[in-house]
C-alpha cells in the first residue's frame, strides 16, 4: 500500500485508501510528493516569516492545513500534488524537518488552482505591487481573461486591474530599487508619468534620497517633466512679473507718504506696460 499519504484525523488514526479528489477530508502527504504551483504568485518568501511560522508550529501545532490538488499524469503509486494555498507552511514544515504534513486535497484544475492561489495571497497580503500585477497579467494570458472578467472575478474594477498592470512597465533592477527602500504604489505611479527609463530611475533615486512623501514626489516629478526650455522661459516671466508687481508696490508706498498715485497695468503678448500717474503739486496751493 502506498504509504504517501494517511488518513489524518485528530487522533492520528491511519486509513487504509487515499480520499477522492474531490473530498473534504484531511490528509497526511508527504512533504518530498507536494510541488510548488506553477501558477504561484509569489517569487519571493521572506526567510524571516518562515522561520517564525516554523517556530509557531512547533510551539502549536498546524492550525490550517494546506491545499493542494492532483499532479496531472500522477497515479496511485506516484502521487503528486500541487500547492493551491500553503506554500509558507510546506516550507516552515520542511525547515523542521517534518515528513508529513497534513492537507486538503480539492479538485480544482490549473486555472482554478491560480485563482485561488491569487486571491489566497491578496487576502494575506502576501504579494508585493509588482508580484500581484504579474500574478493579473498570468491570468489574463494564461486563460485568455479579458481586464474585466478578471475585475469581477477579483471584486475590484477595471480601471483598478489596468492601473495594477501599468506596474509592469518597470524594469527589474526599479522594481528591486522600489521595493527594497519602500516605496509605495502612489509613488509608483508617479514615477510612471517619466517615460525615459533613465530619467525615471534618476527620479526614483532623488525621491529616496530626500524621503520624499508622495505629494512631494509628485511635484517634483511635475518639475522633471518641464522641459528646460520651459523651465528657463517660466523663471524668466517670474522674474519679470516680480519685477512689474515692485512698481506696483512702489505707488502704495507713494500714497502712504500722502501724494495719491495711483498705477495702471496693460499687457499683450509682446510687452507688459505699466503707467504710473503722480500728481503734480500746484504751487498756487
Amino acid at each position: 500500500m502506498n504509504s504517501i499519504i494517511k488518513a489524518f484525523t485528530r487522533k492520528g488514526t491511519q486509513g487504509r485508501k487515499p480520499p477522492s479528489e474531490s473530498s473534504k477530508q484531511i490528509v497526511l502527504i508527504n512533504v518530498e510528493n507536494i510541488i510548488p504551483s506553477p501558477t504561484q504568485p509569489r517569487s519571493c518568501f521572506d526567510e524571516v516569516e518562515i522561520v517564525s511560522l516554523a517556530d509557531s508550529i512547533r510551539k502549536h501545532g498546524l492550525i490550517q492545513p494546506i491545499t493542494v490538488r492532483k499532479a496531472e499524469n500522477s497515479d496511485f503509486l506516484h502521487e503528486k500534488y500541487y500547492i493551491v494555498a500553503g506554500e509558507r507552511r510546506l516550507r516552515a514544515f520542511k525547515m523542521l524537518g517534518k515528513t508529513d504534513i497534513p492537507a486538503m486535497i480539492i479538485d480544482a484544475n490549473s486555472h482554478r488552482s491560480a485563482e485561488l492561489a491569487l486571491v489566497e495571497n491578496i487576502m494575506r497580503k502576501d504579494l508585493n505591487m509588482f508580484e500581484y500585477a504579474r500574478a493579473l497579467e498570468q491570468m489574463l494570458e494564461k486563460y485568455n481573461m479579458t481586464q474585466e472578467a478578471l475585475a469581477e472575478r477579483m471584486s475590484t474594477s477595471q480601471s483598478n486591474v489596468a492601473n495594477k498592470l501599468r506596474l509592469l512597465k518597470f524594469e527589474p533592477d526599479e522594481e528591486r530599487m522600489i521595493i527594497e527602500n519602500s516605496l509605495s504604489e502612489r509613488h509608483a505611479r508617479a514615477l510612471l508619468r517619466i517615460s525615459d527609463a533613465e530619467a525615471r530611475k534618476s527620479a526614483a533615486e532623488h525621491i529616496i534620497s530626500h524621503n520624499l512623501n508622495v505629494r512631494q514626489a509628485e511635484s517634483y516629478i511635475d518639475r522633471v517633466l518641464i522641459p528646460e526650455k520651459m523651465v528657463k522661459q517660466y523663471d524668466a516671466n517670474y522674474r519679470i512679473n516680480d519685477f512689474c508687481n515692485q512698481l506696483i508696490r512702489s505707488v502704495q508706498v507713494i500714497n502712504k507718504n500722502g501724494i495719491y498715485a495711483n498705477s495702471v497695468r496693460y499687457e499683450n503678448d509682446d510687452e507688459i506696460k505699466i503707467v504710473i500717474n503722480i500728481p503734480k503739486i500746484s504751487s498756487d496751493s
